[in-house]
């Protein structure tokens, strides 16, 4: 008897072969190329509609933004380029800084750029953290003991007296000498434009190496005319205060916010020795009615403004530089830090719309307006704390929650592009106090000098000694305004709590002998026990 059944599947993998069979037959395959077209068709016109919105989108909020007079074009707010001769950011020193093989950032003399950027990498600094905001003196003796440890040389600093100190500074300090001088000498020229690379494709990758040195110069500068200032070297203290301003001033035309925050920082550093002039009374007439007139050309206010429109347009320029490269690893990786949630949204939307990149414009441009332009106004010279830090809470919040919903809600560029903008205001509010503050403490000085004392109020200096008398930057009210006793006064807004504390400042909590700027009154003050 044959049991075989002939219908029964023949070969080792019978089931494998029927299932093959089955799967991949033609009729399968045409059916499941079809969907696989439609389904790229879909995507496709998702992808097209997205990029049209957003396009759209972007277009007619930047003509909003345009019709009242703004710009998100970076181009707007970069320097004109000046003729070398006028240029003060074009002397052997600074030059080198910039001066690169065409297309690249690569130094064209390797020999001068290094001269340059080694310049004061051997200046100890100054040994201390609170300054004329705290009403202290350089500690003279201190600082030449800082050299000599940086030489590692036996310290016999302890026995000396400040005038002695002075004068050890001084030699200590004689090495900067040529740069100094060089820099002096070109200090009239009437611009100052540092040759930074802003059509680089890679805006993010813009070489600024200036801004240390501007602010190293400023370091060395306030320690030497403090060192001129207690041996009675009036003159050339002086020149180093003009000097200071002149290095303060040489970056106020860059489009980038940093810049602003250094020549705030080099301001800070000037003012010690102006502070230390008019506490010993060493400054003349003639110096302080220049120095005034200087001060009143400072309008803090107003760049923050101009700082903030020109952070936005090169917000921008990133975004469509992320946008048009198809390359975002290449910034974010350098921005996000290992910040793993970033790192994710910065792949994931590497395969977006580019429509998708409009609406994280369109996002930026939105928040960085809401948060950033309505905590001050320039106008009438006022940044407003409550509103900056109410401004602040709204923006982290919208900013708030993890890598995905940034990237659905069109945030992720909004986090790693919008500044902190309560550090930003506070900043500007204090330099633009500090230069009201000196400006009318020149004014007391020269009613001194003329009287023999200090007037019991402040608009008795109006207008031989004072045009006008600035209001408090965050009050809006007069600045606050005491004599003590005919040998001293104080001066002082309300600061950054908007309150009156009696004029008292608020040193920071732990063991920095810094000042809390967010606490107290902001301050211009006589040295303690004088």
């Amino acid at each position: 008897m044959n049991d075989s059944n002939p219908e029964a599947p023949t070969g080792r993998f019978p089931t494998f072969k029927l299932l093959f069979h089955w799967l991949f037959n033609w009729r399968k395959i045409r059916a499941c190329l079809f969907a696989l077209v439609c389904l790229a068709t879909i995507v496709a016109l998702l992808y097209a509609e997205e990029n049209s919105r957003g396009a759209r989108a972007e277009a007619k909020y930047r003509r909003e933004l345009e019709a009242k007079g703004e710009s998100l074009d970076y181009r707007r707010f970069v320097p004109a380029p000046v003729p070398d001769e006028q240029n003060f950011a074009e002397t052997p020193f600074f030059a080198p800084l910039f001066d690169f093989l065409p297309g690249t950032q690569k130094a064209r003399d390797t020999n001068a750029w290094q001269r340059s950027t080694d310049f004061g990498k051997g200046f100890p600094g100054i040994p201390q953290r609170v300054g004329w905001e705290g009403g202290k003196k350089i500690d003279l003796i201190a600082c030449h003991a800082a050299f000599e440890e940086a030489r590692k040389e036996s310290s016999a600093a302890g026995a000396m007296s400040p005038t002695q100190a002075a004068e050890a500074i001084l030699q200590d300090l004689k090495e900067y000498d040529p740069v100094l001088n060089e820099l002096r000498a070109a200090s009239h020229r009437p611009h100052s434009r540092f040759n930074l690379n802003y059509e680089l494709d890679n805006p993010a990758g813009i070489f600024i190496p200036h801004l240390a040195k501007v602010k190293s110069l400023c370091l060395i500068l306030k320690l030497r005319a403090a060192a001129e200032l207690e041996l009675g070297r009036i003159e050339p203290a002086a020149g180093d205060v003009d000097l200071m301003l002149c290095l303060t001033d040489s970056i106020k035309n860059e489009p980038i916010l940093i810049s602003h925050l250094v020549r705030i920082a080099c301001l800070q550093i000037s003012m010690q020795a102006v502070w230390e002039g008019l506490v010993t009374h060493k400054w003349p007439d003639a110096q302080l009615q220049t120095w005034q007139a200087r001060l009143q050309q400072f309008d803090f206010i107003s760049d923050l403004q101009f700082a903030f429109r020109a952070e936005r347009a090169w917000g921008n320029r990133i975004i469509d530089w992320v946008k048009n490269g198809r390359r975002p690893g290449d910034y974010f990786s350098a921005l996000t830090a290992g910040n793993d949630d970033e790192t994710l949204a910065a792949f994931a939307f590497s395969y977006c719309p580019r429509g998708w990149f409009d609406f994280e414009k369109l996002g930026y441009y939105r928040l960085f307006e809401d948060s950033t332009f309505s905590g001050f106004d320039a106008h009438s010279r006022r940044i407003n704390p409550s509103v900056s830090v109410g401004n602040q809470e709204r923006l982290e919040k919208s900013l708030g929650g993890w890598a995905f919903g940034s990237l659905t809600r069109h945030r992720v560029f909004a986090r790693l592009l919008i500044p902190a903008i309560v550090n930003v205001h506070r900043k500007f509010a204090l330099a633009q106090t500090i230069v009201d503050e000196t400006g009318i403490a020149c004014a007391l000085e020269r009613y001194r000098l003329a009287n023999g004392q200090y007037p019991e109020k402040l608009e008795v200096l109006v207008p031989r000694f004072l045009g006008r008398i600035p209001n408090d930057v965050i009050s809006g009210g007069p600045l606050r305004y005491g004599r003590p006793d005919g040998a001293q006064f104080v001066l002082y807004s309300v600061g950054w709590n908007e309150k009156d504390d009696g004029g008292t400042a608020v040193p920071a909590k732990g063991k920095s002998p810094a000042l809390d700027f967010t606490q107290g009154d902001w301050v211009w003050q006589f040295p303690a026990g004088r």
